[in-house]
């Protein structure tokens, strides 16, 4: 996956909306989570973080990899853009 808008046009394109993208900062979620929430596959989301495509640190006391909010909802949203693009790619 390649993100098809950065992520500074991303955040604009939430105020655009009406939304705050400075409510998402310093703000994280689980790896588990952001799975469940955006209904991902864990392996893709694992691979974007190896590839540096999401921001994310591993909590070594929780046992916990946490997730930026703002880069999962970039994520979420390029592979759902991706999804329609490209409906018929693996």
């Amino acid at each position: 996956m390649f993100h098809q808008v950065d992520r500074s046009t991303f955040a604009q394109a939430l105020s655009e909306l009406g939304l705050d993208p400075k409510e998402y900062d310093g703000k994280r979620l689980s790896l588990a989570a952001m799975v469940e929430l955006y209904e991902l596959c864990e392996n893709n989301v694992l691979d974007a973080i190896h590839d540096k495509k999401i921001s994310a640190h591993y909590d070594f006391k929780k046992d916990t990899i946490w997730v930026d909010a703002l880069d999962a909802a970039h994520y979420y949203y390029c592979r759902q853009n991706e999804k329609m693009l490209f409906p018929h790619a693996s």
